[in-house]
């Protein structure tokens, strides 16, 4: 249901037309750089078009409750947590999400340490895991020293060191 909903918001043309860029960042982005192993509740993105894009969720049938954009019909729950990305927009991947459309997602170093964050500073000890996880899945891709400084800003470098000694 997920894909449906982000093909449905890659072809409007109007995110395109207005210059509107949508990047997936935290859970949803692990999910996709798992290939599904990790199931998000929701799907999370940033924009600095959060008002725009808003239009576009009720034009699809989504209403909004508190920070979430929500449809009943699909079962689906969207949020936009922030309109900056928490990292570097270069390292942005695209992502093919089929019928020849993409989205963007962050950068594996920056959920990396998203991730790291959420494990350290909010005691999520799952998503340590899925920082090992994706430390381990990535690591050939890895720009390593651009991961430590950024673990070493949000002073989740100890727990970094950690899991990569594992």
């Amino acid at each position: 249901m997920k894909d449906l909903t982000l093909l449905s918001i890659a072809k409007e043309n109007e995110l395109k037309k207005n210059d509107i860029e949508i990047v997936i960042v935290g859970g949803s982005a692990v999910e996709l750089y798992s290939f599904g192993k990790y199931l998000s509740g929701d799907i999370d993105i940033v924009s600095p078009a959060s008002y725009s894009i808003g239009e576009k969720l009720e034009s699809l049938g989504f209403f909004k409750r508190g920070k979430n954009w929500i449809s009943e019909e699909l079962g689906l729950f969207m949020d936009i947590p922030a309109s900056a990305l928490a990292g570097d927009p270069a390292r942005v991947r695209e992502v093919a999400i089929g019928d020849g459309f993409s989205v963007k997602v962050i950068g594996v170093e920056d959920l990396i340490v998203d991730r790291l964050n959420a494990c350290v500073h909010w005691k999520f000890e799952t998503d340590c895991e899925w920082a090992s996880y994706l430390i381990r899945k990535f690591e050939k891709e890895i720009d390593l020293d651009y991961l430590m400084k950024r673990a070493a800003e949000d002073k989740v470098d100890a727990k970094l060191n950690e899991l990569r000694s594992k």
